[in-house]
């Protein structure tokens, strides 16, 4: 048997002849005690969060371009994790032309981080599942992710997050926009994601 997290994993081994009564689907869950919505509300600043590795795979190119197209007032891009080498040259162009992008090193405990976040960005080109996602809407935090993200099986279009095709810098500045400018419905479907069944749950019940 093999183990994976989510149908796009499924999918990859289906169409690489895998059969599928060998494949055992096991979603992964948080722990919503720890991951949990901050006591009071932000600061007010539309601010925008990335979690993961800073590198092509996770297409945080994408989602760079997307926040230098939009100019927002009162906004901040905050990117947290370990920035890969094939990554520098364009993170370091992005910073020099934009202020409001913060880079944070990997962080042992990101709990606060979430709090503090209007809505959290995994523009992933191909992610067997993305766990941050998890962490996020169990902070209450709304998500946009992409297709090719294993942990859309968890997330409710248009209810507690985004569901973007990848690659598509147009659609993650379209959907950051509408966010920037309907803070009070972000806010309810931070609420409406923290208030879902336990993501293994609700996983296994759509299985």
């Amino acid at each position: 048997y093999i183990a994976v997290t989510s149908h796009f994993t499924q999918a990859s081994l289906l169409e690489n002849g895998i059969a599928e009564d060998r494949i055992l689907l096991t979603p992964l869950g948080v722990d919503a005690a720890r991951f949990v919505p901050a006591n009071a509300p932000n600061d007010g600043r539309f601010r925008v969060l990335y979690v993961g590795q800073l590198r092509l795979r996770k297409g945080v190119q994408y989602l760079l371009e997307a926040w230098a197209r939009l100019r927002l007032d009162n906004a901040e891009l905050l990117l947290v994790g370990d920035v890969v080498d094939e990554f520098k040259e364009i993170l370091h162009k992005a910073l020099r032309q934009h202020a409001n992008i913060t880079v944070v090193g990997h962080a042992a405990d990101p709990v606060r981080l979430y709090q503090s976040a209007s809505v959290c960005v995994l523009p992933t080109l191909e992610d067997g599942f993305g766990l941050v996602v998890l962490e996020a809407m169990a902070c209450g935090v709304p998500v946009i992710l992409t297709e090719n993200t294993g942990a859309k099986d968890c997330v409710r279009r248009n209810i507690d997050g985004f569901i973007l095709p990848p690659y598509q810098v147009e659609a993650v500045a379209e959907t950051l926009s509408f966010c920037a400018r309907h803070r009070d419905q972000l806010a309810q479907m931070g609420r409406q994601a923290r208030q879902q069944e336990p993501p293994e749950r609700a996983c296994a019940r759509k299985w």
